[in-house]
């Protein structure tokens, strides 16, 4: 149900206000132009986040505990989905309109700002809104969002930012899921 929520309340009124405005919806979100780019981007990048959780869950835990065996509905929703829901969202439109109006500066940590904003409901229900915990990933997600719009605006492309934000969250998932 929440993957239908985002993508229902969030993808497609992008897609229908683009298509509405006449725009060609793929070219404005950057998913038609530096196709093999973005994805080169994306996938070093994303084999970097691989090798950096992997690593860090070893230093922290002093053992590797990853777990690649998660659902498909997992897979499928909470990797694939979310990663390019969010990504048309926040740095192929909103980024985008912003930068349109301001410097990509102002434009990038506006976004970051409003994808930080877009978690704080989840963290609530999810009852991790706590501090000082809650500090962490505030920071994380907020970062994020500011590297995932340079990484936007450097490769050209926002399929690096749905690859990037896809396996970012398959290691997310991969670690809490193994946690024994």
């Amino acid at each position: 149900m929440q993957i239908a929520a985002r993508l229902g309340y969030w993808t497609l009124p992008v897609v229908v206000y683009l298509a509405a405005s006449g725009r060609d919806i793929f070219d404005y979100l950057n998913l038609r132009r530096n196709v093999v780019r973005g994805l080169a981007w994306g996938l070093g990048i994303g084999a970097a986040l691989v090798v950096m959780n992997v690593v860090g869950t070893y230093v922290m835990k002093h053992h590797v505990h990853v777990k690649f065996d998660f659902g498909a509905q997992l897979w499928w929703k909470g990797v694939i989905l979310v990663g390019f829901s969010e990504e048309v969202v926040f740095r192929g439109f909103l980024l985008r309109q912003f930068a349109e109006r301001t410097n990509f500066r102002a434009a990038n940590l506006l976004q970051a700002a409003i994808f930080l904003a877009m978690h704080v409901p989840g963290w609530i229900l999810l009852h991790q809104f706590v501090l000082p915990g809650i500090l962490t990933s505030v920071g994380f997600v907020f970062l994020v969002g500011v590297v995932l719009g340079v990484i936007w605006k450097r490769s050209g492309s926002l399929w690096a930012c749905i690859v990037i934000h896809s396996v970012n969250n398959f290691c997310s998932f991969a670690v809490a899921v193994a946690r024994p």
